[in-house]
């Protein structure tokens, strides 16, 4: 007979569900773990390792499609230029050009003075180059640059010419400074000892590039004639402190005016991401520890800004040039300087470019003459004038002073009369005249010393 076999029945009653506590456990770990994982992919710890090994190799790996040439960075020298081409490149993965040379940036930038639509940016000095205005860059009829023809196919049409620029700011007073140091050490890593300082130089340095700070905002050639053209969203402008600071919006901002076809990276935001802040905070570490750094300022052994901004009516002459201009982007007095409360400054007079004037010497004696400013205290006694004021070289070139005050303004220049070179037969006639003396004196002391009772 077959046998039968009773069903075993379970224990389990109807609706009732019972899970193991170790697959419970087993399914929290594996959760705990994705969400880790995911976690340090879409917002990573920021190191500068981390984003070494993963967008350094990126660098230059893209080129920009399109048909329209990039935008312009037209900024001066001293605001960061270097450092935003390299946040660029690394945000992007694609080079950057220039119209010009920017002092041994080749062996930074692999496109350096290449300018045509396969870059992400271009740069231009506003030294060397207007915006706007009959031989300007967005004419097309700029000639002073060779690779400049390489930028246009045809510069007759208005379709293939530069139409969007880029300008980028700095606190005004670091600008300077940093840009009066780069021309005197001729060097974007050096440092101008104490010793080298001239502070005539330096006046004459800090007008004329407050002016031409001045002008690249308000000029007819820099912003002012990007803001009077009729085409929309053709400038931008950008702090370069809230670009350090690491400002997202400020960054992203700044990709979106760059390639606005999303062409490039990073990822831009959209209803469901925030885009890819994390490349754009990479891209900051990277353009810091990428770019060549000057040595730390020593206030023994360098000019520092404290030296050359030590006098605050020397600030407000500077205030009272760019002062009105820079307050629409968020800048301020340095120090927190009250203009007010100080009785006598005027702003710096505009002076042309010092590198293309000769270098005159100053006689010490007219200077010491230039301490004594004529102004008396009410007892009687002349009050001194701070050396910041001594304008002597200036005024033989220009005959008028950086920075007028009441102590200085039309003041005689009292020149010390130095004696005449003598000529060639004058100075001939003085060598004989003291070879025949020279032979009386030998004359006189050979017979002393023969006869010597006729003394």
């Amino acid at each position: 007979m077959r046998s039968r076999t009773t069903p075993v029945k379970s224990k389990r009653r109807d609706g009732e569900f019972k899970v193991s506590p170790y697959k419970v456990v087993r399914a929290l770990l594996v959760l705990w773990v994705f969400y880790i994982v995911y976690s340090w992919w879409t917002n990573p710890t920021i190191s500068s390792y981390w984003c070494d090994r993963r967008y350094d190799k990126e660098r230059g790996s893209k080129k920009r499609k399109s048909d329209s040439l990039p935008p312009v960075l037209y900024s001066l020298s001293g605001t960061g230029t270097k450092w935003l081409r390299l946040f660029v490149e690394y945000a992007t993965s694609s080079n950057t050009g220039s119209i010009h040379n920017d002092g041994g940036s080749s062996t930074l930038f692999k496109w350096d003075q290449r300018c045509d639509n396969t870059v992400s940016m271009v740069l231009a000095n506003p030294l060397k180059i207007a915006w706007a205005g009959p031989n300007s860059i967005s004419r097309g009829l700029y000639n002073g640059a060779k690779t400049f023809k390489k930028c246009y196919r045809n510069p007759l049409n208005p379709e293939t010419r530069f139409s969007r620029v880029i300008v980028l700011l700095r606190d005004p007073y670091d600008t300077v400074f940093t840009q009066y140091e780069r021309i005197q050490t001729q060097s974007d890593v050096g440092r101008l000892h104490i010793s080298q300082f001239d502070e005539y130089n330096w006046q004459e340095w800090a007008s004329y590039l407050s002016h031409q700070y001045l002008n690249l905002l308000e000029g007819d050639s820099g912003i002012g004639g990007a803001r009077n053209s009729e085409e929309p969203n053709s400038w931008y402008v950008v702090r370069y402190e809230a670009l350090k600071e690491g400002d997202d919006k400020a960054m992203m901002n700044l990709m979106n005016f760059i390639d606005p076809e999303e062409s490039l990276p990073p990822r831009r935001p959209s209803l469901m991401s925030s885009g890819d802040k994390s490349r754009l905070q990479c891209a900051r570490l990277l353009a810091d520890d990428k770019l060549p750094t000057a040595p730390p300022l020593d206030d023994k052994v360098h000019v520092t800004p404290k030296l050359v901004y030590k006098d605050p009516r020397f600030i407000c002459a500077m205030w009272a040039v760019f002062g009105k201009a820079v307050s629409k982007y968020g800048y301020k007095i340095r120090d927190n300087v009250d203009c007010n409360e100080i009785n006598y400054f005027t702003a710096l007079r505009d002076v042309p470019d010092p590198a293309r004037l000769p270098a005159k010497a100053v006689d010490p004696a007219i200077r010491e003459t230039e301490l004594h400013s004529g102004v008396t205290d009410g007892n009687g006694h002349e009050l001194p004038l701070p050396q910041y004021q001594v304008t002597s070289r200036y005024d033989r070139r220009y005959k008028k002073a950086i920075f007028i005050t009441p102590e200085n303004d039309n003041r005689p220049i009292q020149k010390k009369e130095q004696p005449k070179k003598p000529g060639r037969k004058e100075h001939k006639m003085t060598k004989q005249r003291a070879t025949k003396i020279a032979k009386a004196k030998a004359n006189i002391a050979r017979k002393k010393q023969l006869n010597p009772e006729d003394d």
